[in-house]
């Protein structure tokens, strides 16, 4: 089952308070009494709650019936963990005959339009006893009902309830919807916590009249007099079994005589003045048991008796065990009276005792005897309780102030008079003692006062003639609470020259002041806990505290938050890559500065990362050739990244200048650099020997550079030089020829095909170099040649940066035959051109003959004379390939006076075969 149960709470006197019958007996006092929870509604109200908490229900309804004071009962049913409440008001003439047939008709109507699967009602109510309520509702209802029942347990739509009957327990099983009514042991309430008691204070209860719900309140019976019940008579102590055995012979013969003579002993209503009534009846002593007499301070107070068919008894009056008067009624000799209590004892003629202005000390209880020669003995008692006014009461804290946390708290109070009963109230709920309060002989103690317990405090004291009320309110200092801390705007982190605050919040009472301390400093521009940040730099981030303080009780509490303020690095971040002895790849990633430092990795080759400056080093493998890396920055301002393609050298052409130095040494310089990432290292090797640094061959720091340095030319000719560029990724290798040939064409381009496999063609009216050959060549292949074009050929020796007489030029392509027009043209240029050309020797003849005379001569050998010698150009140009001119001889632009002057201080080696006439 897991529908709604209704259960019914009923507003009585409390248990505790001892009931008084109104003067004119037609009820009890109910005015300034304490009203709670009926206890076996209680026990009720924990039942359902208990299902609940089972799961096995899925709703607790709280219902009651009377006046506006009955919320609270739903309130306290609320507090125990009942989910809501129904407030049928009834009041005035219908709330005094409000009987167990009206209750059990509101219940049976809100039972049906709730849709109650069950109704637990307690058993009975301690002020009527009627035990009726339950028992009318399953009638009304016609439902299956259990009992005084000691156990509930729910079994599917079935009922299980073990009842308490006069010979043991009896179970049943009934169906449901059923009525059940809780007895005593069915289960123990629990105590209302603080937190549930806030709690129900906000849950919903709804307000009703009987007419909502179609129930007639008219009532079928009629209180006609309502009395206390007697008192009992004291029993008497004995002390051995004979004094029992006496005293119950003594019992038997005064009762034989009751059917002839009695002696009657009848309490008269207090202040009044009592005349003997006339002796009748049987001997019996009435009513049993002690009257409670109360009495105001200075008043005349009577203890009336009077007695019947007994003429002069002895009287005696005992305060305490204290004989006080002893006389025989009627006697002319005066009553033997305690000499401490002439003032004011005073029996009365009929035997009653007066006291003359009682005093406070008079408070006692006061017994009566009779006795009468062969008639017997009877006595009865008085309990004399003696007030004064209650006046001048007044409330005081010890301490003056309520901490948060402090071992107690107390509410004292001082007054005159005299107190029969003090209430606590606290917001007019009567405070009991418990494991958070301490109700004290004029004091009221709080156990570890929290601000909850903040409010008016109510003080009632009562006796017979007084009731004063007092208040005071009471406010429980404390915190302050953990702090609150917030950055407004709320970010993760702030960029320099962003604006912000800070704030912090903390409740307490009274309100805490906040101040924000920095690097050891506390910040005085922050105001009622906000401290504003304007263009803030990253020197101000760090650990900012906020640190609150209590006033007034000097409590303080502080919290930290962390203020992250970036700047971005500069620029953008660099990669590159090296080599690591020329087996390893090293690449690094730098992009320094910034606040923090960028996180960098390469998260293709890695895992691994760092800040600022991030080198990682891998192996050199295949797979990272053309391959490009990217190195990942991440900046909490901003992210970016760099790319760094690592590759193997590429083909390369050697540059190689010549020059003479200030010593008369020739300097050969070769250059060798190969795109390659990394960097790609050079090698030198000559022949088959490793260059190396020394007087004559001089390397680079970067290695790209080789300097040759010597007086001779022929040194450079024996043999060819190397150079290998490498990195991990690769070689290349390229040899530096300083004596060769030049094979030059012109005419069409070679053929070759494009990407695309289409042929291109080109052509040229000037020669240009197409192969480069060694000193040890004699041919030469070329490719590829188109047969339908002319090409012409011609092989330009070449030592060092000096060119040699070209070759015959060598024509190949398609036969081209004369014509008429040509030959004749041919025939009559010959003769012309013959005389133009002794024309031209002649004169070439006188300036050589002059110039020679100017010169000075060298000596050389005869076999140098007979080959074609050139003299070294000493201005340093560059061996240029792919079909350049060599650079002009600036020595043929001198003018006369220049070529006279003496030739520089160094002796040129002696000049060598070079090349070979081809």
């Amino acid at each position: 089952m897991s529908g709604r149960v209704l259960v019914g709470v009923k507003r009585v006197i409390d248990y505790a308070v001892k009931i008084r019958v109104k003067p004119d007996n037609s009820g009890v006092v109910t005015d300034g009494v304490k009203h709670s929870m009926n206890p076996f509604c209680e026990i009720a109200v924990e039942e359902a709650v208990k299902l609940k908490e089972k799961k096995l229900i899925k709703e607790v309804v709280a219902v009651s019936c009377g006046p506006q004071q009955a919320q609270e009962t739903i309130r306290t049913a609320l507090a125990m963990g009942a989910d809501r409440g129904i407030h049928v008001e009834v009041s005035g003439k219908d709330y005094e005959t409000l009987g167990p047939l009206q209750v059990s008709k509101i219940m049976a109507a809100l039972a049906k339009k709730e849709e109650a699967q069950l109704v637990i009602l307690g058993k009975q109510a301690i002020d009527d006893d009627c035990n009726q309520t339950g028992q009318m509702t399953a009638a009304l209802l016609d439902w299956p009902q259990g009992t005084f029942a000691s156990e509930v347990s729910l079994e599917g739509d079935k009922v299980k309830v073990v009842r308490e009957i006069d010979g043991g327990l009896e179970t049943i099983k009934i169906n449901t919807p059923a009525v059940v009514t809780a007895d005593l042991r069915l289960n123990t309430p629990r105590y209302a916590t603080l937190p549930n008691i806030m709690k129900a204070k906000k849950k919903k209860v709804v307000n009703m009249k009987p007419a909502d719900l179609g129930v007639d309140l008219t009532s079928r019976l009629e209180v006609l007099r309502v009395d206390e019940p007697p008192q009992r008579q004291a029993g008497v102590k004995v002390e051995t079994v004979d004094d029992l055995d006496s005293l119950m012979n003594n019992w038997t013969a005064v009762h034989k005589h009751t059917q002839r003579t009695s002696l009657r002993i009848r309490l008269i209503p207090l202040f009044e003045t009592v005349t003997p009534e006339d002796m009748q009846g049987g001997a019996h002593c009435s009513p049993p048991g002690s009257t409670q007499v109360n009495a105001v301070a200075g008043s005349n107070v009577t203890l009336a008796v009077s007695f019947s068919s007994a003429p002069d008894p002895v009287v005696t009056w005992f305060m305490g065990d204290l004989p006080v008067i002893t006389w025989t009624i009627g006697s002319d000799i005066p009553p033997d009276i305690d000499s401490n209590t002439r003032k004011v004892l005073k029996i009365e003629p009929n035997g009653s005792l007066t006291f003359i202005s009682v005093p406070l000390n008079y408070t006692n209880n006061y017994t009566v005897k009779m006795i009468k020669s062969g008639l017997g003995a009877a006595s009865t008692h008085f309990s004399l309780k003696v007030f004064e006014n209650i006046q001048n009461v007044n409330l005081s804290t010890q301490p003056a102030f309520a901490i948060e946390g402090t071992d107690r708290f107390t509410l004292q109070y001082s007054m005159q008079g005299v107190v029969e009963q003090q209430m606590w109230f606290f917001n007019d709920r009567e405070i009991k003692t418990n494991s958070h309060y301490t109700v004290e002989q004029r004091s009221l103690v709080i156990l570890m006062p929290n601000r909850n317990d903040t409010g008016r405090y109510t003080l009632s004291l009562m006796n017979p003639f007084s009731n004063v009320t007092t208040h005071i309110n009471v406010t429980v200092l404390y915190g302050p609470d953990e702090p609150i801390l917030e950055f407004s705007p709320a970010k993760k982190f702030y960029v320099s020259n962003d604006s912000l605050s800070l704030s912090c919040q903390a409740d307490g009472f009274p309100r805490p002041t906040a101040e924000w301390v920095f690097g050891g400093q506390t910040l005085s521009d922050s105001h009622q806990g906000v401290l504003n940040l304007t263009n803030v730099q990253t020197s101000q981030g760090g650990v900012y505290t906020c640190v609150l303080l209590n006033e007034m009780t000097e409590a303080k509490r502080q919290k930290s938050m962390i203020l992250h303020i970036y700047e971005k690095p500069p620029g953008y971040p660099v990669c590159s890559v090296q080599s690591v002895n020329n087996v390893d790849l090293q690449f690094h990633c730098r992009w320094s500065g910034g606040t923090p430092q960028a996180w960098l990795s390469f998260p293709a080759l890695s895992d691994s990362s760092g800040e600022g400056n991030f080198s990682l080093t891998v192996t050199a493998s295949d797979n990272l050739k053309g391959t490009t890396v990217t190195c990942m920055a991440d900046h909490p301002v901003k992210q970016s990244n760099c790319n760094i393609t690592t590759s193997s050298p590429m083909e390369f052409l050697p540059n190689v200048k010549t020059t003479v130095n200030s010593e008369g040494k020739i300097v050969v310089s070769i250059h060798c650099v190969s795109e390659a990432s990394p960097k790609a290292v050079v090698s030198w090797s000559k022949g088959s020997e490793v260059v190396i640094n020394g007087t004559t061959n001089q390397i680079s720091d970067t290695t790209t550079q080789l300097m040759i340095r010597d007086y001779n030319v022929s040194i450079f000719l024996l043999k060819n030089y190397t150079c290998t560029c490498h990195n991990p990724l690769g070689s290349q290798r390229r040899e530096i020829q300083l004596q060769g040939f030049d094979v030059q064409m012109k005419g069409q381009d070679l053929l070759s095909r494009n990407q695309n496999g289409t042929r291109t063609e080109g052509s040229s009216n000037r020669y240009r170099t197409i192969q480069k050959k060694p000193g040890s060549a004699r041919s030469a292949d070329i490719f590829v040649l188109d047969p339908k074009s002319t090409y012409w050929f011609r092989v330009i020796p070449r030592a060092l940066m000096t060119e040699g007489e070209p070759s015959d030029v060598r024509r190949i392509g398609p036969d081209e035959g004369l014509s008429g027009p040509v030959i004749a043209g041919i025939a009559a240029g010959i003769p012309c051109s013959l005389l133009f050309l002794l024309l031209l020797c002649g004169l070439i003849y006188l300036c050589y003959t002059k110039n020679k005379s100017r010169q000075t001569r060298y000596p050389m050998s005869r076999a140098v004379e007979k080959v074609v010698t050139t003299q070294p150009d000493v201005t340093p140009h560059n061996l240029l390939t792919g079909g350049l001119k060599s650079p002009p001889d600036y020595n043929r632009l001198q003018t006369p006076s220049e070529r006279s002057l003496s030739l520089p201080t160094f002796v040129p080696p002696l000049p060598v075969r070079v090349a070979t006439t081809v």
